[in-house]
């Protein structure tokens, strides 16, 4: 029997990381015969993910332009009862298409509840997808009373780590009833490791792979590191790839702290020329879910240094395929480096067993689990 699911983002911007578990899921569904339809803000046609879920047969309504409507509503609102435009628009859109399930995608664990409120305003059974959970970053007063309904009126939430799911819970105040964690995919077709850079005249090259965005992703409290006499002196070289709000202040402050091994790359669509030329990742991030490019980079059969933060406690296995940091600080950072420094002639063999360390970490294709999922919860087979 054919069934019909919405998917609803609350990812702004063209594209990001939180968004390829459901984009895959909802794939997926469609092409088992079901009716799947998504909504966005900031819909970008060229964008290649995009294009991948409307040639699966999944067409995407953009809701970027409610954006500006609905913030001058919040503003108004103190004065005066008017509806919110963006939940009004969906509403509208949900009782015409009449979903079995909507499923609610967040990029972070409360930054999509307004979204849920919309579904359970319609009477649609809806479920929640968090991506991302931040100590330092909890609800304000009416955020966290929209989300303690969005998520008690859940028909079921999944995260992408055991870690998001217990803080999400802290900051909710109370127990989920029906959760599971489902795994990120890994972002490529994968045609197994490659061969470990040489290490030329002792220089070991690593490779910092994220939104250059320090409040998420720390890569201040790499630089200050770096900084430091110790590592001034040793042949290590890193390179920042990607683009970001702190790209111009990153640089600036390396410029400051005259780091002459440090260079910021950009953005770079082909991923395995990254892991061509470097040895390993290091992510020394505040927030995380389940990192996307490190699960890539251990693909690719290359070591990690991660903080414990997220799910990355989950994912790497300290001293086997990596190095993870004891605290999310420039000293915490500092054990992990220089562990992974002194176990630098390991590399080839941690290398090498990274590829199957991420593949079987992964598991099963997520899409297929995540569509396995929602059949069951629409069927009611769901235990």
């Amino acid at each position: 029997m054919s069934l019909r699911f919405t998917f609803l983002s609350s990812c702004r911007g063209g594209w990001g990381g939180s968004e390829e578990l459901w984009s895959r899921g909802a794939c997926e569904l469609a092409s088992r015969g079901h009716e799947v339809i998504a909504f966005k803000y900031g819909v970008e046609r060229s964008q290649p993910r995009i294009r991948t879920l409307e040639a699966c047969g999944v067409p995407i309504r953009d809701v970027g332009f409610l954006l500006y409507p609905q913030a001058a509503c919040r503003i108004l609102r103190p004065w005066i009862a008017v509806p919110d435009p963006l939940e009004f628009y969906v509403q509208r859109r949900l009782r015409r298409f009449k979903p079995d399930l909507c499923i609610v995608c967040q990029g972070e664990n409360f930054d999509g509840v307004h979204l849920a409120n919309a579904c359970h305003q319609s009477g649609f059974p809806y479920v929640l997808i968090c991506q991302k959970a931040s100590d330092i970053s909890w609800p304000e007063n009416a955020q966290h009373r929209l989300g303690e309904a969005a998520f008690r009126n859940a028909q079921f939430v999944y995260f992408v780590s055991d870690h998001n799911r217990k803080l999400t819970e802290r900051q909710l105040g109370f127990a989920l009833p029906a959760w599971k964690v489902v795994r990120n995919p890994l972002l490529f077709a994968h045609r197994g490791s490659l061969p470990m850079p040489k290490i030329s005249q002792d220089t070991l090259r690593l490779a910092c792979v994220a939104r250059l965005n320090i409040n998420d992703k720390g890569q201040d409290m790499l630089l200050e590191l770096l900084h430091q006499e110790h590592w001034r002196k040793r042949n290590l070289e890193v390179t920042f790839f990607g683009d970001g709000l702190h790209r111009e202040a990153l640089e600036a402050c390396a410029g400051y702290l005259g780091l002459k091994n440090v260079n910021f790359a950009g953005h770079v669509s082909d991923i395995e020329s990254i892991w061509r030329e470097h040895h390993a990742l290091v992510l020394p991030s505040r927030a995380e879910g389940m990192p996307l490019v490190a699960l890539e980079a251990l693909a690719f059969g290359r070591p990690c240094i991660l903080t414990p933060t997220g799910g990355n406690s989950e994912l790497l296995a300290d001293g086997r395929v990596g190095f993870l940091a004891p605290s999310i600080d420039v000293p915490g950072l500092n054990d992990a480096l220089e562990r992974f420094w002194r176990s630098r002639d390991l590399l080839e063999e941690m290398g090498a067993a990274s590829t199957a360390y991420a593949l079987e970490f992964v598991g099963r294709e997520p899409g297929q689990v995540l569509a396995d999922e929602l059949l069951a919860l629409t069927s009611g087979d769901k235990s």
